[in-house]
């Protein structure tokens, strides 16, 4: 493949750096060329934590995939700015509210018309995948793959309460933690003195204890309605334009690969909240050709584990062909 750095000015007149990587034999023009626009998690740049956009991109690419990987405005090499007198988790909601959107469908339009491709397909993970779910009405994706998309919005002080209850492989690790100290000395005088965290302690209790009783599992046995949630369970406001821009999206024939790390903090308001909407039945839309989740077991957020990563790879180049 030839990889290929390039720049572009969005309708700012910043220019917008990156790379794209450019499959062998683009001669035969009887085959359909296909593109795959990957999008930056969060504020990190084009490389992405492990590398993990650049392994994408070539292993895409390797396979016959036209891949663009670039910086949004005021990240990495791309002109503009972020505003610094912010909290990171304040750009962090901006980038959940469609910051990056203008510039997504600015590169989708330029990498189509470049390359002549018939068609590109939107990769993003975490706040890469809400803005490509954002943005799939004017880049007229047909095809999203979404790494962790999450689904609220979160600026408490007390996140990690939050995150460790909502259930899922993460919650299972904290709870494993907690009780990998149940014979330290120390621990015990920090829970009884009050310096613990004595709500998720008890809270991870009890959800271990409802697990074994059914009946008491309200959350597993939660009635979904034709209204979007507008909060989950520990009152995080739920990022509603998602579920919205979703379902216009597979009312459109639109398909979406959904790729859940088990131990992403993200993953279970997804399938709590977000999946269960889509599969009601009062939607009248053929789901099972519509979506499909895939779970990678034991990785994290960052996928930095290599065997994770290969799973990662191989699960998306599975849906793609």
């Amino acid at each position: 493949m030839t990889e290929v750095p390039f720049s572009f000015n969005n309708k700012d007149n910043n220019i917008l750096r990156g790379i794209v990587h450019i499959p062998q034999d683009t001669e035969n023009t009887s085959t359909p060329r296909k593109g795959i626009n990957i999008i930056v998690p969060g504020i990190k740049y084009r490389v992405a934590p492990n590398r993990l956009s650049v392994k994408l991109a070539r292993y895409l690419c390797k396979n016959g995939w036209y891949v663009i990987r670039w910086d949004p405005s005021g990240i990495g090499e791309s002109d503009g700015t972020l505003d610094d007198k912010r909290r990171e988790k304040e750009i962090f909601i901006d980038i959940q509210k469609g910051l990056f959107v203008d510039d997504t469908i600015a590169i989708t339009q330029y990498f189509k018309e470049e390359y002549k491709l018939d068609e590109v397909i939107i990769l993003g993970n975490c706040g890469g995948a809400v803005t490509a779910l954002l943005s799939h009405n004017s880049t007229h994706a047909k095809r999203l793959v979404l790494i962790d998309l999450p689904i609220v919005f979160s600026l408490s002080t007390h996140a990690f309460s939050k995150e460790a209850l909502r259930g899922g492989g993460y919650s299972d690790k904290i709870f494993n933690k907690y009780l990998s100290k149940v014979l330290n000395l120390r621990s015990w005088s920090r829970f009884l003195t009050f310096q613990s965290n004595h709500k998720v302690i008890f809270g991870l209790l009890f959800k271990k204890f409802a697990n074994l009783l059914p009946s008491w599992n309200i959350s597993k046995n939660r009635q979904f309605h034709n209204d979007i949630p507008k909060h989950t369970g520990t009152n995080e406001v739920i990022n509603r334009p998602l579920f919205e821009n979703f379902n216009s999206f597979i009312y459109s024939g639109g398909k979406a690969l959904f790729i859940c790390a088990q131990n992403d903090k993200s993953t279970p308001l997804l399938e709590r909240y977000f999946l269960p909407y889509f599969y009601q039945e009062k939607l009248n839309i053929n789901i099972s050709k519509s979506i499909r989740k895939v779970t990678v077991p034991n990785a994290n957020h960052i996928y930095t584990d290599i065997e994770s990563q290969e799973v990662l790879l191989s699960k998306i180049l599975n849906w793609l062909t």
